[in-house]
């Protein structure tokens, strides 16, 4: 083009008065204009004009070389600062290329690569079938992912994941794989951390209970499928929280870990040992041939437990309860087998003769029963017209008259009848209904109490049963200051009893709560003295007033020498210490004559009074107030 606009410009500026001006494409993109000026006189010639038209098309392609190195340039830039590790390979898989995040992660500079087999396409670095299966997606063109754990060039491990891509000829051949490997190191370590926490104890590194619930899963459909015998079995470490509250949590934990240990030793042939509460362990055992086989374990393990256990400064031990289901008569699923064998330990603990029990049909019907009454129980606290508090007199032996009245629970269910106290009692502290009902209890005795004082009645002692899982319960005291003032009771004619396994579990809690209601001038009496454990060092630093002779001594007092000699013994140990001593189930005049001969201070029994209604209760102590 000659003299047109686009070289107007530029004619001026150059002082020319023709030009020629001929564009500069790119791939088919004009980038440029090259422009040759003239005077009249200086013409060029058409051989000029031919030279620069074939320099324009020369500058062109020379324009379109430069655009792609630069283009390959950036990408060659890219690729070596991408965090990602990158290499590439021939189609044989011998390395061509790697980039600089690749040589920081396996500590190989880029030329000890070239030319050999990268790890994950290597014969010897992963299994042969894996291998086959990489280069069949590679060679069908698609991209293939996976993990590998690959060593470095300092003989350290890391694991990647990696990302194999083919670039294929027209006729299909792979020409080059571009691998992309990411350092997942650090994410399978928290992985497995997560992993670790979800499914181990964190204390004794045992299977948790979701793990072993997920062993028990696979375990029942191997048993299924194979047509074989299995057993769980659950085991409670008997007062294992006393540990805890005298020598403390580390000692305790301490503690844990040895019985783990030993549970796992003893049980080696088990397929799953776990720790499934605080001192509860659960075993899975397959393959098992009969009841007794399971059973045999279940004893071995009970002596192990039974075992002390040296903590340096001290010498620990406990007994241990064992609890057994079988697959299938005891259930064919797992949610089944744990009910059972948890139900059965609960039978066991409950057992006085034996701690390891198999499940049976009757225990299933006597937990539907026991749920039942649960329900009825609560429906009977809400409603208030199906309980009562009936009262027992107790008499002074010197004088004869009156002293107390212990105050009794009773449950007249509508559809059952009278419930027996000690399955109330024990169905309010399996379901923690125990504390609405001791609540109940005491109010209520307080109440007829002060009707009673209202109506004429003297002052008396009003026994009321405390219940371990109460006597555990923070703010205690506080409640019962409460329930005397809201009924203006006097403290001293209160008086709370208390069994000598429940002052045992805990006894620097107990002493603490013993001063506290003493201090508040509340009484104490521990009840059916002589069946628990407690040692006299405890007994003397105990502030209780009164003690109270279980009637399994009383019953046989005239008969059984041994029976009259403990109950003797207790009496005078009471003495000794400054406290009363009450005896209980008092039936014949022979127990009565007795217990008067060797001092003791007051009795109650159905010889003098059985439980009655508030109501009819008044009406003997007034009748004995009117006599005297």
């Amino acid at each position: 083009m000659r003299g047109t606009g686009l070289s107007a410009a530029w004619m001026q500026t150059a002082d020319v008065e023709e030009a020629l001006c001929l564009p500069l494409h790119d791939g088919g993109h004009l980038v440029g204009v090259l422009c040759l000026g003239w005077n009249e006189e200086s013409a060029p010639t058409p051989a000029v004009e031919a030279a620069l038209e074939d320099l324009s098309q020369r500058l062109g392609r020379l324009f379109t070389v430069c655009r792609a190195h630069n283009a390959q340039r950036l990408r060659d830039l890219a690729m070596s600062a991408v965090a990602s590790a990158i290499f590439v390979c021939d189609g044989e898989g011998r390395v061509e290329w790697v980039n600089e995040a690749y040589e920081r992660l396996t500590g190989y500079q880029g030329a000890e690569m070239l030319g050999h087999l990268p790890e994950v396409l290597r014969p010897g670095g992963r299994e042969e079938a894996d291998l086959e299966q990489i280069w069949a997606a590679l060679r069908a063109g698609r991209v293939w992912r996976g993990e590998l754990v690959e060593r470095r060039k300092d003989g350290r491990t890391h694991t990647v994941h990696q990302i194999l891509t083919p670039l294929l000829d027209r006729a299909g051949r792979v020409l080059h794989v571009v691998a992309v490997h990411e350092d997942v190191t650090a994410r399978k370590r928290t992985e497995e951390r997560i992993r670790q926490l979800v499914n181990y104890d964190t204390l004794t590194r045992l299977p948790n209970r979701v793990l072993f619930r997920d062993r028990l899963d696979q375990a029942v459909h191997h048993a299924r499928r194979n047509g074989l015998g299995l057993a769980v079995l659950f085991i409670d470490l008997d007062h294992f929280s006393r540990i805890n509250d005298t020598l403390g949590h580390a000692v305790g934990d301490l503690f844990l870990m040895t019985i783990a240990s030993r549970i796992n030793a003893a049980a080696e042939k088990a397929d799953t040992v776990a720790r499934v509460g605080g001192d509860e362990f659960a075993l899975i055992q397959t393959g098992v041939s009969s009841p007794e086989a399971a059973a045999a374990v279940a004893r071995h393990l009970i002596e192990v437990i039974r075992t002390p256990v040296d903590l340096g400064d001290h010498e620990v031990r406990v007994g241990a309860n064992v609890g057994i289901a079988i697959f299938p008569q005891d259930g064919t699923d797992p949610a089944t087998l744990i009910k059972n064998a948890d139900m059965a330990l609960y039978r066991a603990k409950r057992s006085e003769d034996e701690h390891c029990l198999f499940f049976s049909q009757e225990m299933n019907a006597e937990a539907a029963a026991r749920l039942s009454l649960e329900g009825d129980l609560r429906r009977a606290l809400q409603l208030g017209d199906q309980l009562a508090v009936h009262f027992q007199v107790q008499y002074d032996l010197r004088s004869g008259q009156p002293s107390g009245a212990e105050a009794l629970v009773r449950w007249t269910h509508p559809g059952l009848g009278p419930i027996p106290a000690s399955t109330i009692v024990g169905v309010a502290e399996d379901s923690d209904l125990i504390h609405d009902l001791g609540d109940w209890v005491l109010r209520t005795a307080l109440a007829h109490y002060a009707n009673w004082r209202a109506r004429g009645c003297g002052r008396l002692l009003i026994a009321v049963n405390i219940s371990a899982v109460q006597f555990r319960k923070a703010g205690l005291v506080e409640r019962v200051i409460a329930l005397l003032a809201e009924h203006r009771v006097p403290p001293a004619d209160l008086e709370l009893e208390l069994t000598e396994s429940i002052l045992m579990q805990d006894v620097d809690h107990a002493i603490r709560l013993l001063e506290a209601f003493s201090h508040a001038g509340i009484r104490l009496a521990i009840d059916d003295f002589g069946t628990g454990y407690s040692s006299l060092n405890y007994l003397k630093r105990f502030r209780v007033d009164r003690l109270k002779v279980d009637q399994s001594f009383v019953r046989n007092v005239t008969e059984n020498g041994n029976d009259a000699v403990i109950t003797r013994a207790i009496i005078n140990l009471g003495h000794s210490l400054g406290l009363e001593v009450i005896a209980e189930g008092v039936e014949t005049d022979a127990q009565y004559a007795y217990l008067g001969s060797v001092g003791c201070d007051a009795v109650q029994g159905f010889l003098l009074a059985r439980p009655e209604p508030a109501e009819k209760v008044l009406n003997t102590l007034l009748g004995h107030s009117v006599a005297s």
